[in-house]
């Protein structure tokens, strides 16, 4: 939801990366979350 606080997570990027939530908070981050392609249900 818009304005609400996520979670802490680390990941790799495209790069190979680690980016972590909580130490990149200086930058705008826009969360953007897809399902996986043709799930057996959607919503």
């Amino acid at each position: 939801m818009v304005g609400s606080v996520a979670d802490n997570f680390s990941l790799k990027d495209q790069e190979g990366n680690i980016f972590n939530l909580y130490k990149n908070l200086d930058e705008n981050i826009l969360l953007i979350f897809y399902p996986k392609d043709d799930p057996p249900v959607s919503t």
